[in-house]
């Protein structure tokens, strides 16, 4: 199958894919570090991505990117910006980002199923708890603990 991925993206003309051939008309970048005071992406982080990822091309062949919704990503100003350059962003699904990004299917897609899991046996186990007691004062479902929420 890997075999197969690596003949269709290279037969389409493509120069991205699942395969590190796939990368070698790339041009090698340095480093580059993005963030702000808040923490949060913004518009402006936005906008260096596009411009660090894709105003330095050899080719004017247009480029699709998809995005998730974050709502920086669907500014007006990061529109036109994208246009400019040649990039024409597409909405990923709300829910399936973990379908379309390999870091979400290889590690947080099954980090977010344990956490769900240890989240609902949580539940389970404070319900049975509340129910063994004798007073039956009103059910309140609590956070788990740093150490259980990370063990």
């Amino acid at each position: 199958m890997r075999r197969e991925t690596e003949q269709v993206v290279t037969d389409s003309g493509c120069v991205c894919g699942r395969t590190s051939r796939c990368w070698q008309s790339h041009p090698v970048r340095q480093f580059t570090r993005s963030g702000n005071r808040c923490g949060w992406w913004n518009l402006a982080l936005s906008v260096e991505f596009l411009d660090h990822h894709f105003t330095a091309r050899d080719s004017e062949a247009p480029v699709l990117l998809l995005w998730d919704f974050v709502s920086a990503h669907w500014t007006e100003e990061v529109g036109k910006y994208a246009e400019n350059i040649n990039v024409f962003l597409l909405k990923v699904p709300p829910g399936l980002t973990s379908v379309y990004q390999p870091a979400d299917v290889a590690w947080f897609g099954p980090l977010k199923c344990r956490i769900r899991g240890k989240w609902a046996q949580f539940g389970v186990q404070q319900s049975n708890d509340h129910d063994a007691k004798s007073d039956q004062a009103p059910f309140k479902l609590l956070p788990p603990s740093r150490s259980d929420a990370v063990s």
